[in-house]
């Protein structure tokens, strides 16, 4: 019996030094658990950040394989009088146009005579005409605006 009660004593505390180390591995196991969960979220929100990284670069090269562009052509087939006003058209010829976010008004307005740009960039504008004076009738002057500005350099 004494035998048997010294077993018991032994084995409890065997149970008690096993139960401290039960509760440190625990401890330990929720730490780790808290620094998992705390590198999941800074992997989430890392991985937000490249999701976005990637949507930029995916407009970029979009943009380098399909720049945009503008093509109009007016024109106007009757005669016209007029003093210091905007040259109106009568028909649009072409317009092809493909721009990534355009103004509502890009192009070439033929009833004002006015060419938007949607998109910021070079442009390039011609214009060919026939012009009749007769005596004493003042000379014909075409000037070319930028934001109605006129731009001395087109005289």
């Amino acid at each position: 019996l004494h035998r048997t009660k010294d077993e018991l004593l032994l084995t409890k505390d065997e149970l008690l030094v096993t139960k401290d180390e039960l509760k440190e591995r625990i401890k330990m196991a929720e730490e780790d658990l808290l620094t998992i969960k705390e590198d999941l979220l800074t992997m989430k929100e890392d991985q937000k950040s490249k999701d976005v990284s990637i949507q930029d670069l995916d407009r970029e090269v979009s943009f380098i394989k399909n720049p945009p562009f503008t093509f109009v052509c007016g024109a106007r087939y009757d005669g016209l009088s007029i003093t210091s006003e905007t040259i109106s058209y009568t028909k649009l010829l072409y317009s092809s146009i493909y721009l990534y976010d355009p103004l509502p008004e890009a192009g070439l307005d033929i009833n004002t005579g006015i060419f938007t740009s949607g998109w910021p960039g070079t442009y390039t504008a011609t214009w060919s005409l026939w012009a009749q004076n007769h005596a004493g009738e003042n000379s014909v002057h075409i000037h070319l605006r930028k934001n109605g500005v006129k731009i001395d350099e087109s005289e």
